[in-house]
């Protein structure tokens, strides 16, 4: 099943894997820093890969907003901002919330 799929999405609001997902993105070893390290491409994929599974539930899930809101999510992803290498495209997810 795809992460592009509505009842993916409203499942991953509802058991609250978003939360989790958001907590993992805070992780200091996944600072701009780091990321924009070349020797650390595996870490910018697993951001990547989060940041287009969140954006697919924003897009997606109903409650999905309100979701993401509640647990700060702009201010988690905020950092990211700062990746040049193989940036990040957390701009089209600000745009949702």
């Amino acid at each position: 099943m795809s992460d592009k799929s509505d009842e993916l999405c409203e499942r991953i609001i509802k058991t609250e894997l978003h939360v989790d997902m958001l907590e993992k993105l805070k992780w200091k070893t996944l600072s701009a820093d780091i990321l924009n390290d070349p020797r650390w491409s595996m870490k910018r994929y697993f951001v990547n890969a989060h940041l287009a599974t969140i954006h697919n539930v924003v897009r997606r899930a109903t409650t999905a907003r309100a979701a993401f809101r509640q647990h700060r999510a702009v201010d988690v992803v905020h950092k990211f901002r700062f990746v040049s290498e193989d940036p990040v495209n957390f701009v089209l997810f600000l745009f949702y919330l």
